[in-house]
């Protein structure tokens, strides 16, 4: 009987640290993804700072040209 339930004591804690390990990796994976969200947002910003840039060269080069 003491055996028994030494047993299960250690069946529960087992089992507590595995959720606790699960409940852990799926935080850092959550992180992941907000690292790689925030940097397609820094891409796409940047992308469209420079088609902006770019717009205006050309703009001014029609101007110089008279068109």
């Amino acid at each position: 009987m003491n055996l028994d339930f030494l047993i299960i004591i250690f069946l529960i804690i087992v089992i507590v640290l595995l959720i606790f390990v699960l409940l852990k990796s799926s935080t850092k994976t959550n992180d992941n993804t907000d690292l790689d969200l925030k940097k397609i947002n820094e891409n796409l910003a940047n992308l469209f700072d420079k088609t902006l840039e770019q717009t205006g060269y050309v703009n001014s080069k029609i101007d110089e040209i008279g068109v």
